[in-house]
């Protein structure tokens, strides 16, 4: 089997695996799974720098469960949400759904889940949620989340990317490329949770869903940036 047909056979795999779920319950499963992720990665005794980034941001990403399968070639895919913070503040809208796919290269056998969080801190890193297909890298620059307990000169004058990226697995972090990675709109999902179809640009800036467990999820966001306030 050459490198193209088994490409899309990795791919093929990973999408009907997770289309089997009804809409609703998938929504509320992302957003479940998506407070789980944020819960861990505030927990990681490096978290500092993560808070930091998080209160500078001006949106994040969350996809809780991105699902790798490799066979010689690794294909990988997650469903995820956007909420983004108004402008100095710390009110949030969302949440808009959305789907990631990427490819990587070199030997890799097997399955492994990894959850990714990415923050998004301009509107240059924004427009790559607002236009729906676009790629992450390129134009709008992608890096590795820095982590740590405090800052470094080095690491406060070397701020300057549009999205910064967090993966875990098994509780541990570890570096993820999402460089080339493809960012879709789910509207079938943000359709069923507000019920019409609604762009996500305008949920992302002007609609918040009253469904219970994104509300946690809102409050949990304000909690850790408010959190981190009052600390430094």
């Amino acid at each position: 089997m050459n490198n193209t047909k088994r490409l899309l056979l990795l791919s093929f795999i990973l999408i009907v695996f997770f289309s089997l779920r009804p809409v609703v319950s998938a929504n509320e499963e992302i957003i479940r799974q998506s407070i789980d992720a944020l819960h861990d990665l505030s927990k990681i005794p490096e978290r500092d720098v993560f808070f930091y980034l998080l209160e500078k941001a001006e949106a994040i990403a969350i996809f809780p469960k991105v699902v790798r399968l490799g066979l010689g070639l690794g294909a990988q895919y997650g469903d995820g949400l956007v909420y983004r913070k108004e402008f100095n503040k710390n009110n949030w809208y969302g949440p808009a759904f959305y789907k990631i796919y990427g490819v990587s290269f070199g030997p890799q056998v097997g399955i492994q889940s990894t959850s990714l969080i990415l923050l998004i801190m301009n509107q240059k890193g924004m427009d790559i949620f607002y236009n729906d297909g676009l790629t992450l890298g390129g134009n709008v620059s992608v890096a590795a989340g820095p982590i740590g307990r405090s800052f470094s000169a080095e690491v406060d004058l070397n701020l300057d990317s549009s999205i910064y990226s967090y993966s875990q697995s098994r509780g541990l972090y570890i570096g993820l490329s999402v460089q080339g990675a493809q960012i879709k709109q789910n509207h079938q999902a943000n359709r069923q949770l507000y019920q019409k179809s609604v762009d996500p640009e305008e949920i992302l800036t002007s609609k918040v869903s009253s469904n219970p467990e994104s509300l946690r999820l809102l409050q949990m966001l304000q909690d850790l940036i408010r959190k981190n306030t009052t600390e430094n």
